[in-house]
């Protein structure tokens, strides 16, 4: 069972809210129903909304004084510099998360993860499995979390391969920025992606146990709101995500020292680049391509590598087509 100072919280659990009027009540009561033995906070950032959002928080501090902790940001300071506030504020020996679009679904996740934790010093944090759902909370056709890790054990090794361990709602881990103020300051300087780039921070020091079942769901909203699927809705992202590994690569360098080998990521950037050109030639994706194309130091290697998979994409798409008529001819 967990044991900690009564006049410390346990687990700090981090919440960004912007726009988010039509589910911040559900993210809200899903972390109040945890049925838990031990102190946590609710530390909400909000970002000055333009709805109804921060008049509901203050109506959930009212009735919470003592759980929650709320920061009213007098001016909008976008998603990075309000991640940045709340967490120097996360207090807890632990640290949980859950974005003001998402909810919590087991009552009792707080308390798997945490004694998990307390009884496995060995790990630096836990995740789980999630399931996305639309905007109304129902299942999403055809979506799921493959981009997370489907290991039981996440490592080092899993983020060098650009894979996450869990979704933001999903993680739970020790509070170990709260006394390393150089990894503090070095991850609000980086501008990767925030579940990126502490995903990478998490594996330098530690792995990761991976809970073999859902509890929490991801709302996919594309609509609205600060959520990553809105803000970059129908954008061309590999230069971003190829800049976003060089910065990856820094700040493993500048933590611990760590040669991180992001080939195969900087590759498939200038692969996803290529064909958005292709498949949409505008000044823009070209600039992108290029840009991409001259930041990459084995140049020849790049084109080896597209070449090779604009030759074989024809075929591939054959078999696929190939293979789906013979199921159907079986069935």
């Amino acid at each position: 069972m967990a044991n900690h100072n009564d006049n410390i919280p346990m687990v700090s659990i981090s919440v960004l809210a912007y726009n988010h009027e039509k589910y911040i009540r559900k993210a809200l009561d899903s972390i109040l129903m945890q049925k838990v033995n031990f102190l946590y906070e609710i530390v909400i950032g909000e970002d000055c909304s333009q709805d109804g959002t921060r008049d509901i928080l203050m109506e959930y501090k009212a009735k919470y004084p003592d759980k929650i902790k709320l920061i009213l940001n007098e001016k909008n300071l976008g998603m990075m510099e309000n991640a940045k506030n709340v967490r120097s504020n996360c207090m807890g020996k632990y640290r949980a998360g859950c974005e003001g679009d998402d909810y919590w679904t087991d009552p009792y996740k707080l308390q798997k993860q945490i004694d998990f934790l307390e009884n496995n010093p060995q790990f630096i944090g836990t995740v789980h499995k999630v399931e996305i759902v639309d905007e109304d909370g129902n299942p999403k056709a055809g979506f799921n979390m493959d981009m997370y890790c489907k290991d039981r054990i996440y490592t080092l090794k899993h983020a060098e391969k650009g894979i996450m361990p869990g979704q933001t709602a999903s993680r739970v881990y020790r509070n170990i920025l709260i006394n390393d103020s150089t990894a503090f300051e070095a991850l609000n300087k980086c501008k990767a992606n925030g579940d990126i780039k502490l995903s990478l921070y998490l594996a330098l020091n530690g792995d990761i146990y991976c809970f073999d079942e859902v509890m929490s769901h991801h709302r996919w909203v594309t609509e609205g709101g600060d959520s990553w699927s809105a803000r970059t809705k129908n954008k061309n992202l590999n230069l971003y995500r190829f800049n976003s590994y060089i910065e990856l690569s820094n700040l493993a360098r500048q933590l611990k020292g760590v040669e991180m080998d992001y080939t195969a990521q900087y590759l498939g950037c200038g692969l996803g680049a290529f064909t958005a050109l292709i498949m949409k030639p505008n000044i823009e994706n070209l600039r992108i391509f290029t840009e991409i194309f001259w930041k990459y130091n084995r140049k020849i290697e790049m084109c080896l590598f597209i070449f090779k998979k604009c030759i074989t994409f024809p075929f591939r798409r054959a078999k696929r087509a190939f293979q789906s008529l013979k199921g159907h001819e079986v069935a």
